[in-house]
């Protein structure tokens, strides 16, 4: 990947981690009832399961599931079955 890519994939990512949505829902919710270490720890598990998933949008799980059909199925079921 060239580094003018890289770099808008980064911006792209930095602003989908800023945007509010169910992690940071989730860690109002704890905030309010259990406190601050464990909402520490809710944020630290957002954030690592975040880096997870670019990391392994940006290694190639994109270009995987865009080049098997079958691939993109069974993602979107395990998706779904986890939701």
């Amino acid at each position: 990947m060239d580094f003018h890519t890289w770099l808008i994939y980064l911006l792209a990512a930095i602003g989908l981690s800023l945007s509010p949505g169910p992690n940071g829902l989730l860690a109002l919710t704890h905030g309010a009832l259990h406190g601050r270490r464990q909402t520490l720890y809710t944020i630290f598990g957002g954030a690592l399961g975040f880096v997870a998933v670019i990391a392994l949008s940006m290694f190639g799980i994109g270009a995987l599931l865009k080049a098997s059909v079958g691939a993109l199925t069974v993602m979107k079921w395990v998706g779904g079955a986890y939701l």
